[in-house]
């Protein structure tokens, strides 16, 4: 340029210019055209098809007529449509694989392959689609064995499951899902045979109690007929020998304690009955008073001081006679006491139907009085019987009245309760006669157990013979049987005017006579009961209810002595 500002506008020199400028703009041509090509091959190497299209297209514009441009435009349109072509394959591939679908997949994979046989993309892919369909295959083949094994332990086939367990793992070593399977199959097999075992001991055991409960059925029949044959015969003890048997075998059966309850029943009355006609005859015997045997009406007199000073010892004397002796035992009275008719208290009480040779005993207490011997014995003979009771007063005795009883028993029984009063102090008036209050029984009711049956019987028979103003009702078996028992002995007890309590190691066991005395002192008190003990306090502990009654009787001696009596 400095050339032609210093030479001018010379021809050669402009000629120059034009051609430095045209090899200039060719350069830049050159240059701007290979970045062009450079940069879309790049996009094409980076497999950015779409991009080197979208270039080239503008450096067509730009280099137009270019060869390589329109050669590079041609490439890069065919990689974008195999781009598009794989891409839209690929998808439909791995929407088949997402499913499981490997074989169809690895189809359209070998179909893409056959267009494209060096993409190692595809190469790679129907690689992975290959290992995937054959871990499916694996996996089916693994769950048919598993099927197979579960089909085997719903059957119960267990050496068939064991088996192909075992085959399992021999065709898939490396699973360890055959392990814990395997152990699945032998834990089931044990806890099925354990099942089996339990259902066989259950089903072993019930028929084992069926049997035995047939067995026992049928002993228990045979049994029950057998005294059921006894029962027929009349041979009620023998019955209840039998079942009491049977019942010691089959404790608590309902149909055994029926029939024994029903044999013991009939027992009792057969024994009832035997009793009775000998009770019947006995009494008939010892009713039938012959010629020679004497009844005489007796009286009770009580005879003593009509004033007791302290710190005295005194006499009252009991008398049994008839009422023409009765002014002389009053003079004998008189003159064993040395007084005169002021100072002797007197009362009779009377009379009493007894026969002559009965025996009566009588027991005297006066409250805050000692006695030294309390109880004395009366044979009746016709003539006067007398019995000395001797009291003393103590220093300390209250002034005043004193209450005093005498119980008169036969028998051991009491027939009669005379009751007095005594006084104790100065003289404040002439007192000839002794006050007191006889309670006579005329009606008894004996209770006792069926054991003692027959003693009672012979006592209170020998008890009405002697005493004739006497009637016992001793029938309380029948009672006891009936359905409203316990109204018709409250009813029996309330019209008696004595309860006799016949006690002993067999009564203590009775519930009757429990529930009897129980009754009578809850009716009429403890007064209304009278203890007639067959045997000693030493062997028949008295009730707590009643220690205040007296459950010893000197009779129980002269019973022992003679070799009666006894209660085992």
């Amino acid at each position: 340029m400095d050339a032609i500002a210093e030479f001018g506008e010379e021809t050669s020199l402009a000629e120059c210019k034009r051609n430095f400028q045209r090899e200039r703009h060719q350069r830049d041509y050159a240059r701007g055209l290979q970045a062009q090509l450079e940069q879309r091959r790049r996009l094409l190497t980076e497999g950015n098809s779409a991009g080197a299209v979208r270039l080239l297209d503008d450096a067509m514009l730009q280099y137009p007529g270019e060869p390589e441009i329109s050669l590079l435009l041609t490439s890069a349109r065919g990689a974008f449509r195999d781009s598009e072509f794989l891409k839209q394959h690929r998808s439909q591939i791995a929407g088949l694989e997402a499913v499981g679908q490997y074989g169809a997949a690895l189809a359209l994979m070998e179909a893409a392959r056959a267009r494209y046989p060096g993409n190692t993309e595809l190469l790679d892919t129907a690689a992975r689609l290959r290992q995937g369909l054959q871990e499916q295959e694996r996996k089916r083949l693994f769950a048919a064995h598993v099927s197979r094994v579960e089909e085997a332990i719903k059957s119960g086939d267990w050496d068939a499951a064991a088996t192909r367990c075992e085959g399992a793992q021999r065709d898939f070593p490396e699973e360890a899902a055959l392990a814990e399977l395997f152990e699945t199959v032998s834990r089931t097999r044990r806890e099925t045979e354990e099942r089996a075992r339990l259902v066989a001991e259950e089903r072993a055991r019930r028929e084992s109690e069926e049997l035995a409960r047939r067995q026992e059925e049928s002993a228990i029949a045979k049994g029950r007929n057998d005294a059921d044959a006894l029962v027929r015969k009349g041979d009620y003890q023998g019955a209840v020998a039998t079942l009491d048997r049977l019942a010691s075998q089959h404790p608590g059966h309902p149909d055994i304690q029926r029939d024994r309850e029903a044999a013991q029943g009939e027992l009792e009355r057969q024994r009832w009955q035997a009793e009775e006609q000998a009770r019947l005859k006995l009494t008939e015997d010892r009713t039938s008073i012959p010629p020679w045997v004497r009844i005489d009406n007796v009286h009770f007199t009580l005879t003593g001081p009509s004033v007791l000073p302290s710190n005295f010892s005194f006499e009252i004397n009991f008398w049994a006679h008839v009422e023409r002796q009765r002014q002389k035992i009053i003079e004998y009275a008189k003159e064993a006491a040395r007084v005169g008719n002021s100072d002797l208290a007197v009362k009779t009480e009377g009379p009493f139907p007894l026969q002559r040779g009965a025996r009566i005993s009588v027991r005297l207490k006066v409250d805050g009085l000692n006695c030294r011997d309390n109880h004395k014995w009366l044979t009746w003979t016709g003539e006067i019987g007398r019995a000395i009771f001797v009291f003393e007063v103590p220093r300390d005795a209250i002034e005043g009245t004193h209450a005093g009883s005498a119980s008169i028993r036969l028998n051991g029984c009491q027939i009669a309760r005379m009751s007095f009063v005594l006084y104790v102090g100065k003289p404040r008036f002439d007192n000839t006669v002794l006050e007191s209050h006889l309670t006579s029984h005329r009606r008894g009711f004996a209770s006792y157990a069926s054991d003692d049956r027959s003693d009672v019987l012979a006592r209170v028979q020998g008890m009405e013979v002697a005493y004739k103003g006497l009637k016992v009702f001793v029938d309380v078996i029948d009672l006891r049987s009936g359905q409203y028992w316990e109204t018709e002995i409250a009813r029996r007890i309330a019209e008696a005017d004595v309860f006799y309590l016949f006690w002993c190691r067999h009564a203590i066991l009775s519930e009757w006579v429990s529930k009897e005395w129980h009754l009578a002192l809850n009716l009429k008190g403890l007064d209304f009961i009278d203890p007639v003990p067959l045997e000693g306090p030493e062997h028949a502990t008295p009730p707590r209810e009643l220690a205040g009654k007296h459950f010893n009787d000197p009779l129980l001696g002269f019973i022992a002595a003679a070799g009666g009596g006894t209660h085992a």
